[in-house]
């Protein structure tokens, strides 16, 4: 970073009084064109009353220094927050964060020109703060300049996209040939080799390069291998969280046109920009049958010509895990979870004949973990299920394995029959109680556009540890 960067780089700025808020930070999120800033709240009280009344704002307003000359020469707009007095504040204060949309579009660079700006945040609380000068302060806030970085231009001029994200997973991640997201063949991990169900969403940007005009988009999907004809738009209506630094934020709903298009809503041009990291549609696949589809996304640039931007395929998968509703003495193999103690459960065992032997079940085509648990933990003592180990009885506190995740390709979990599944408990150090020991899987698919992994709980069984 050149010097003439350092004076600005997480600038201390000016304040007036900051006793009771304070700005700490501005950036910028690159993927959504959104700045950022945090707001420090200091005190228990004077902010305008507890949660049970209207409280207080604070106001951010933020500004663009975009050749970077020392003067911020563009308002980009001002977002507010409403706080409160809170009796039990932490010793350290609160913070919260607030989220602008801006365009930067007119000023993008192409990627071997790094494109490195000022930005500047002003607090004021209660009065709103200035719209045409960025070196004024009201009488409770600060300011604060940071250095970002603009994301380069796509490619070329004119009309530009690219679909980021697709079940809020980056689109990039996507295997090429597996279909799979974050794909690993070597030792995979949960995080690797998965697919999606549910609702999916994707989020995207069009760059208009200036351009003002109505653009469209369209989203379609087809079962892999089948005919072009089979394209059918993965939605039929569109709801935006749109913002205008004049008007506020408000949502915009639209139709498709009988061909799948949707008129892109973000207008920079109008002041109008996105507040959903650039949604672009849902995709509701939970009636599909499972399988590999493929994925086109088009726009239509400056001259209404329509562009295939990006084509791609991913795997739905919308099988949950089956759980066993019945105490069984063995396996049930018609269900994809299950969990026993052989020979049935509730039962009795004291230190003569401690050990516990069972088996459990936890199949799914993207397996990624299952766990044991054994409770009340108060009167374990340390124990915890196990697999059998070299021993008879093995010792209390072995750690081997109470859970198990993905870790192959073809791992499609422990099926319960054989060695496949085998758990033990020694119940030895247990005191004299009743105890539940309950299973829990979790599967690879991104669900409903969440990274998170599904969980499917419980199949639990029972026991009691007598003199």
């Amino acid at each position: 970073m050149t010097n003439q960067y350092l004076e600005f780089f997480n600038g201390e700025g000016k304040e007036a009084n900051t006793t009771l808020e304070e700005l700490m930070c501005v950036g910028l999120n690159t993927g959504s064109d959104s700045l950022g800033a945090v707001i420090h709240i200091k005190n228990d009280s004077g902010y305008g009353g507890n949660l049970c009344s209207n409280g207080s704002m604070e106001h951010v307003a933020f500004w663009a220094d975009w050749n970077n000359n020392g003067v911020f020469d563009e308002y980009l707009g001002t977002v507010s927050l409403n706080v409160h007095d809170i009796a039990n504040i932490p010793a350290g204060g609160l913070y919260y964060n607030v989220l602008m949309p801006f365009d930067v579009s007119k000023h993008l660079k192409t990627c071997d020109s790094p494109n490195i700006i000022r930005v500047r945040a002003v607090l004021s609380w209660e009065s709103l703060p200035s719209t045409t000068d960025p070196n004024q302060l009201n009488s409770w806030g600060n300011y604060r300049d940071a250095l970002v970085q603009i994301r380069p231009k796509r490619r070329g001029d004119g009309v530009q996209a690219v679909l980021s994200h697709v079940g809020n997973v980056d689109r990039l991640m996507i295997h090429p040939n597996e279909f799979l997201y974050n794909y690993q063949a070597i030792a995979p991990e949960p995080e690797n080799n998965r697919p999606w169900g549910g609702w999916t969403n994707f989020r995207g940007i069009i760059d208009r390069d200036g351009f003002a005009g109505v653009i469209k988009y369209r989203i379609r999907f087809k079962k892999d291998g089948t005919p072009d004809t089979d394209y059918a738009t993965v939605a039929d209506s569109v709801t935006n969280s749109l913002w205008n630094p004049n008007a506020g934020s408000y949502l915009v709903t639209h139709s498709a046109d009988p061909d799948g298009w949707f008129i892109y809503q973000p207008d920079p041009a109008n002041g109008i920009h996105s507040i959903d990291a650039n949604f672009l549609a849902t995709w509701n696949t939970s009636g599909l049958t499972d399988g590999t589809y493929t994925i086109r996304f088009e726009y239509t640039d400056e001259n209404d010509i329509p562009v295939t931007e990006d084509e791609f395929s991913i795997i739905l998968c919308n099988k949950g895990m089956s759980i066993s509703p019945t105490a069984n003495d063995s396996i049930d193999i018609a269900f994809d979870l299950d969990l026993v103690i052989d020979g049935g459960d509730c039962h009795s065992y004291s230190s003569k004949d401690p050990v516990i032997n069972g088996h459990l079940r936890a199949v799914h085509p993207y397996f990624a973990s299952w766990t044991l648990d054994l409770q009340p933990t108060s009167h374990t003592n340390g124990a915890i299920p196990t697999s059998p180990g070299a021993t008879p009885v093995p010792p209390v506190g072995t750690t081997v394995p109470v859970s198990k995740s993905y870790s192959a390709l073809g791992d499609t979990g422990p099926t319960g029959l054989g060695a496949s599944g085998e758990w033990q408990l020694n119940t030895s150090a247990l005191d004299n109680c009743g105890y539940t020991v309950s299973l829990g899987a979790h599967t690879r698919v991104i669900l409903n556009s969440s990274d998170d992994y599904p969980h499917y709980v419980p199949k639990a069984v029972g026991f009691a540890k007598v003199p």
